[in-house]
C-alpha cells in the first residue's frame, strides 16, 4: 500500500502511515511532496530522494490513498494505474471547503470514494463522499496537561487560519474578562510558526484551548487538547452535535464568547470536569488504532465494490 500527500495536514497523513503498519495487516509507505515546518514524522520526502526510490514504491503497491487530491508524477504514469477498486482520497481541514471544484472533478471522474470526518461543510460541495473517518490521535504521543504553578490562566489559541478560528473574537474576548476580573491572572497563549514538538509542549501549560468559530466543528488542536484532558471552547454546529450529542466542548457563539470564557476562567472545577469528558471522548472516537481498523475495513470495500 503506498500513501501519497501532497503535504502534511493535521497530522493525520503521518499517524494513519504509521498505524497501518503498527495496527493492521497492510504495509504502507508514505511519500510527502511538500514538508512542513511543524516536523512531523515522515517517510518518503519527494525533494530529498532520487526518482527510482519512488518509483518503486509506487510499483510494488496494491491500493493508494491520496490526501486532498490525485497526486500524479513526471515520471510514472500513476493514473493508467488508478482504478475504482485501489484507490480512495482522504479531506481534512478545509481542502474541500478551498477546492470543491476539484474534489467533484476526481470524484466524477474516476469514481473516487473520497473520505471525510463528521465534517458537513467539507462535504457538502462535493455530493457523495464517506464520512465516518474521524480525526486520529495516538495518545502516546501526546503530554498529559501540566498547567505553570504561577497562578496564571492560560487559553492557548493557535492561529493557523485566523478568519475561520476566529482568532480576533477571541482576543477581544479575553481582554474584556481581564478588564471584569482584574483580580485574576489570565493570559491568552497564540501558538505559531512553531515545530509540532513545541506546540505541544506549550498547549500543555495551558489550562484552556480555544479552537475556532467560523465553521461549527472541530480540529486535530481540539482533539490534542481533549487527550491533554484540557478544557476545550468552540463552536458546535447542529449537523455536528447530531453525530455527537454528549459532544464536551464548551460551545460558544461570537456574542456569546466573552460570557462563556468569563464562566470557564471563574469556575476551575467546570475546567477540570471539561477536561476529565474530553479525554474519555477522545478515547471513544479519536484513537488511532480503533479507526486504523474502520480504514482497514473501509479498504477492503473499495476493493470488492
Amino acid at each position: 500500500m503506498r500513501y501519497a500527500s501532497e503535504r502534511v495536514i493535521a497530522h493525520q497523513p503521518s499517524l494513519i502511515w504509521k498505524g497501518l503498519n503498527e495496527y493492521t495487516q497492510h504495509s504502507a509507505r508514505l511519500i510527502i511532496l511538500k514538508d512542513s515546518y511543524l516536523g512531523y514524522p515522515t517517510d518518503i520526502k519527494y525533494n530529498e530522494v532520487e526518482p527510482f526510490e519512488i518509483i518503486e514504491a509506487l510499483s510494488n503497491t496494491d491500493f493508494y490513498i491520496f490526501v486532498s487530491q490525485i497526486v500524479m508524477f513526471p515520471f510514472y504514469n500513476l493514473q493508467g494505474k488508478l482504478n475504482r477498486n485501489n484507490h480512495i482520497i482522504l479531506t481534512y481541514g478545509s481542502e474541500v471547503r478551498m477546492n470543491s471544484a476539484n474534489f467533484l472533478l476526481s470524484w466524477l471522474r474516476a469514481d473516487t470514494m473520497i473520505v471525510t470526518s463528521h465534517d458537513y461543510t467539507q462535504s457538502s460541495p462535493v455530493g457523495f463522499s464517506v464520512q465516518h473517518l474521524p480525526i486520529s490521535v495516538d495518545f502516546r504521543e501526546v503530554p498529559e496537561k501540566a498547567p505553570l504553578d504561577d497562578g496564571v490562566i492560560r487559553i492557548v489559541h493557535t492561529p493557523t487560519a485566523p478568519q475561520i478560528k476566529g482568532t480576533d473574537l477571541f482576543l477581544n474576548a479575553v481582554k474584556k474578562v481581564q478588564e471584569k476580573h482584574s483580580d485574576l491572572k489570565i493570559e491568552p497563549v497564540l501558538i505559531e510558526g512553531k515545530p509540532w514538538s513545541e506546540c505541544l509542549r506549550l498547549k500543555a501549560q495551558a489550562n484552556i484551548m480555544y479552537d475556532q468559530m467560523a465553521i461549527g466543528s472541530y480540529g486535530m488542536g481540539a482533539v490534542e487538547s481533549w487527550a491533554m484532558r484540557q478544557a476545550v471552547v468552540g463552536r458546535a454546529n447542529a449537523w455536528l452535535r447530531s453525530w455527537y450529542p454528549d459532544l464536551p466542548i464548551w460551545d460558544a457563539t461570537p456574542d456569546s464568547l466573552e460570557q462563556r470564557l468569563e464562566i470557564l476562567v471563574t469556575h476551575p472545577d467546570l475546567v477540570e470536569k471539561l477536561g476529565a469528558d474530553g479525554r474519555q471522548f477522545a478515547e471513544q472516537n479519536h484513537a488511532l488504532e480503533t479507526n486504523l481498523r474502520k480504514l482497514s475495513w473501509l479498504i477492503k470495500h473499495v476493493q470488492e465494490r
